[in-house]
């Protein structure tokens, strides 16, 4: 295995990794129920201080942005060089997907940034979107081989063979959610925006994963080795990967190996009451009786209508299912359950 294969971080500790938690979990009223107090509540922006904000962001109704306007760094002064070393960054890109994670990537868009190049791409089979990226220095020349921008390509690796292990449960649970954002006038990411400025691994217009804990060195391992990887075999090696994890007690800061987060938008910049959350977990709830999740723990955030085109993401607060504070006085964010999973 590829010492890039190697380093792990957790997918996301966000939204997306793009911004490393550029949304954090802000309470409003609370509830009590058997015993665990429930905070519903409202994702706000941080300050962003890993990030130099612009001093006036354009922002764009969520149906219409498709990545226009996406800055992911004060890169001004790299926009030519970058032009000019368009094709053989893609080139490079793609080859170092190939040759470093066993991978055939689509090159979706190339974007200067302060050193170089981002390019986000996408595979689709195991189906996620990933940013690598290309040093470069002032005059243009390229410094090196890609590199794993966020050290997240084995973790969006890991989430898209996830989703291949219940490829028809997903399905069939990203259509309920179109039909039940249609049906609340709700709206959801265009793909555009997804593959040109995510790299949150497996993402729909509806929802994206999270994890952390295990490495699933088994897993990745297989996979780069070019080993046949179904989905039958692949749901008892996750489900062991994150049992062992669980029984050794190491899942991280938000108590839970996976997580499928769903995320849909208001039609205009208003934010939502936080009865379309309940609405949607209510559905939700009734729609689980007869068919099958991925089993994970869900959590559910609808945004106001706006998109910073910057960052391709969300503006402002968002309602959702909130935080729980536990009987031993812990408080630890609020999961769905569904067919017996916890």
């Amino acid at each position: 295995m590829t010492g890039s294969a190697r380093g792990f971080k957790p997918l996301l500790r966000r939204g997306v990794a793009l911004l490393s938690c550029l949304l954090v979990v802000g309470l409003l009223s609370g509830c009590s129920l058997g015993g665990i107090e429930i905070r519903m509540g409202r994702s706000k922006p941080s300050d962003g201080s890993t990030m130099r904000l612009p001093e006036k962001v354009a922002m764009t109704p969520v149906q219409d942005y498709t990545g226009g306007g996406f800055k992911p760094e004060d890169s001004d002064s790299m926009r030519q060089p970058v032009q000019d070393q368009q094709e053989e960054i893609k080139r490079m890109v793609v080859s170092y997907m190939h040759d470093h994670w066993n991978t055939e990537v689509k090159v979706n868009a190339v974007w200067p940034t302060s050193s170089g190049a981002q390019v986000n791409v996408s595979c689709a089979d195991p189906q996620f979107t990933v940013a690598v990226q290309v040093k470069m220095d002032k005059q243009g020349h390229i410094k090196g081989d890609p590199e794993d921008l966020w050290q997240n390509i084995k973790a969006s690796i890991i989430s898209g063979l996830y989703y291949r292990a219940w490829q028809q449960e997903y399905d069939q649970f990203n259509a309920f959610l179109g039909g039940e954002a249609k049906a609340l006038g709700l709206l959801g990411l265009r793909p555009e925006a997804i593959s040109k400025t995510r790299s949150a691994g497996y993402e729909t217009p509806w929802l994206y994963l999270q994890f952390e804990g295990p490495d699933f060195d088994d897993i990745i391992n297989a996979y780069t080795s070019g080993e046949n990887l179904s989905a039958q075999r692949l749901r008892p090696m996750f489900e062991q990967d994150i049992l062992n994890t669980e029984q050794s007690d190491n899942l991280g800061e938000r108590g839970r190996v996976m997580e499928t987060s769903i995320q849909m938008y208001a039609p205009t910049k208003k934010l939502p009451p936080q009865s379309s959350v309940d609405r949607v977990e209510r559905d939700l709830t009734v729609w689980a009786k007869s068919h099958t999740l991925p089993p994970t723990g869900y959590t559910i955030k609808i945004f106001g209508n706006s998109i910073a085109n910057w960052s391709g993401m969300p503006d402002g607060d968002s309602v959702n299912t909130g935080e729980e504070q536990k009987a031993n006085g812990t408080l630890d964010t609020r999961y769905l359950y569904f067919n017996g999973n916890h």
